[in-house]
């Protein structure tokens, strides 16, 4: 903790929560938001009063897709004053857990099931939720270069403009719904061909790709950290593309979300200083990518 005990001035309720007998503490963004374990087992969200009814209301849109390869959590209760909001338990364990020990036909059988769950996320009703272009996600990105070179923890790049030409410089893929933030620790394999999604208050409409290529971001991560094999990398890609079938559209724009989605790992955990070695090989990853990107567009004259 940041704070003893859990202080927070602005998630008030904090601190009572997590005093609470047997609760865990799973998160704490200060200020922001926090994820807090109680038994039973209930997970409380708490974020800024204010924020609690839109998070709160993109919680109760994102229950209603629960069916078929997807489960979704669901509401369980909510105190908007205090900033809290109740989110039953899913069963099962993270994709992650189960890519540190399956073997590679467990591996490609659990990416399959991911697959099928994003996919039929992705063909999820579009109706009143947020939008999320490319635009946006190029404020997200280099929102966290700049934040990470600002403090001093990750050489640059402070040049945004070769990721602004990858993201805007031509015609936007398909779109679906998003999750935004999909990787191996928001999965977990709850049952045969049955995936559930955690985080899902961040559910927007954007292109397919971005989700695509931040899960495949994130299996070059899990090989720098020592959680999955080059080889049980490469299954599981295989494996998730093949189940996702993506459109022709969609594939030409997979390889600008997961260099996107590089540059902004490398920021984010420049800040953690276990992994600041990793970070800048991921850093040197996104900017290979971007260099590809910039290289096919001089080729192709696009």
């Amino acid at each position: 903790l940041l704070q003893p005990a859990g202080v927070d001035r602005r998630l008030t309720a904090l601190t009572e929560l997590v005093s609470r007998p047997g609760a865990e503490l799973l998160a704490h963004r200060p200020e922001r938001r926090a994820v807090v374990r109680l038994a039973g087992p209930t997970y409380l969200k708490l974020v800024r009063p204010g924020r609690a009814p839109a998070i709160r209301a993109a919680a109760q849109r994102a229950s209603t897709l629960s069916g078929g390869p997807v489960r979704m959590p669901q509401i369980c209760g909510h105190d908007d004053a205090r900033g809290v909001l109740g989110l039953s338990a899913l069963p099962g364990r993270t994709v992650l857990d189960v890519g540190r020990v399956a073997d590679p036909a467990e591996l490609h059988a659990t990416w399959t099931s991911v697959g099928h769950a994003v996919d039929r996320l992705h063909d999820g009703p579009q109706e009143g939720f947020p939008r999320h272009d490319a635009a946006a996600e190029l404020g997200v990105v280099t929102g966290w270069l700049r934040l990470a070179a600002g403090y001093g923890v990750l050489p640059g790049p402070t040049n945004s403009d070769p990721v602004a030409a990858a993201l805007l410089g031509v015609e936007a893929g398909p779109l679906g719904l998003l999750h935004r933030d999909l990787h191996d620790k928001q999965l977990l394999v709850c049952g045969p061909d049955e995936v559930g999604m955690l985080d899902v208050d961040t559910l927007a409409v954007g292109e397919r790709a971005l989700d695509l290529g931040n899960l495949l971001a994130h299996l070059r991560l899990r090989t720098l950290q020592g959680a999955l094999s080059g080889g049980g990398a490469r299954t599981a890609r295989t494996a998730l593309l093949a189940a996702v079938g993506p459109a022709p559209a969609t594939v030409r724009r997979l390889a600008v979300y997961e260099m996107t989605a590089l540059l902004r790992l490398a920021a984010v955990y420049a800040f953690r200083p276990r992994w600041q070695a990793m970070s800048r090989e991921l850093l040197r990853q996104g900017l290979a990518a971007q260099d590809g990107l910039c290289t096919r567009r001089w080729i192709t004259g696009g």
